[in-house]
């Protein structure tokens, strides 16, 4: 147990200390966090999804292994609405969404099915206006995730917010400073 907060702890600090370091860049953040994600909640796959208008887009943080295949997918578009796709329905629902086997829900993309998913956490990206997207854990076979699992996505979650929201900062601040300079060269 001692080992496993250890592991938790200092995959935390890598992740916010990537998020320190690339500002204005979110996909190495997402990425990291994707990949830690996956790692400690022993998931087959993980990627992140990022709310634009009605739908989500998968964002390019990826990462799986051969029991489920998600390569390739990056910017594919899914409708928020009348999806009944865990990532729609945690973003809809500001609520974790955990799937036992994704098999059993009907109307989900058979490719799903295909590539592997079986159980599916899917936790939303929780800002103070709502969800920004969220964070999707698979796994090919049919075994649920831990409360404790859910709680450390929750988390990483959390540090995905962080992330979104100081590269929206950043860039706003880098284009306010253009503006300002331009300002400057017209007086």
């Amino acid at each position: 147990e001692v080992t496993e907060a250890l592991a938790r702890e200092s995959a935390t600090a890598d992740v916010l200390r990537i998020i320190s370091r690339s500002p204005a860049s979110l996909a190495p953040a997402l990425q990291a966090i994707a990949d830690t994600c996956r790692r400690l909640c022993d998931a087959d796959a993980a990627r992140v999804h990022l709310l634009d208008g009605d739908d989500l887009v998968f964002a390019n943080a990826s990462v799986g292994n051969d029991r489920v295949r998600i390569q390739g997918i990056a910017g594919v578009r899914i409708p928020l609405s009348g999806n009944p796709y865990p990532s729609s329905r945690a973003v809809r629902e500001q609520t974790a969404v955990h799937v036992d086997d994704l098999a059993t829900i009907p109307g989900v993309n058979v490719m799903a099915v295909a590539s592997g998913q079986r159980t599916v956490l899917a936790t939303p990206l929780l800002r103070a206006d709502g969800a920004a997207g969220a964070i999707v854990l698979m796994r090919g076979d049919v075994r649920p995730f831990s409360e404790r699992e859910i709680e450390l996505a929750r988390g990483f979650a959390d540090q995905a917010v962080i992330a979104i929201e100081n590269a929206r900062l950043f860039n706003e601040l880098q284009a306010t400073t253009e503006q300002l300079g331009a300002l400057n060269v017209e007086l």
